[in-house]
């Protein structure tokens, strides 16, 4: 199974839907994603790093 990859501009989505409050779990479960990999990005945008 490859991984997949994500657009700099979908990363920044996930990450602003989950500053504004939104419950990580539910953002997680409708992109197909790991609530892990959304605390991540969330790290980096703050970081400068997305």
């Amino acid at each position: 199974m490859k991984r997949r990859k994500f657009s700099k501009d979908f990363k920044i989505m996930v990450v602003k839907q989950a500053m504004t409050g939104t419950n990580k779990s539910n953002i997680a479960r409708r992109y197909i994603l790991n609530p892990g990999v959304i605390s991540r990005w969330i790290n980096e945008f703050k970081q400068g790093k997305i």
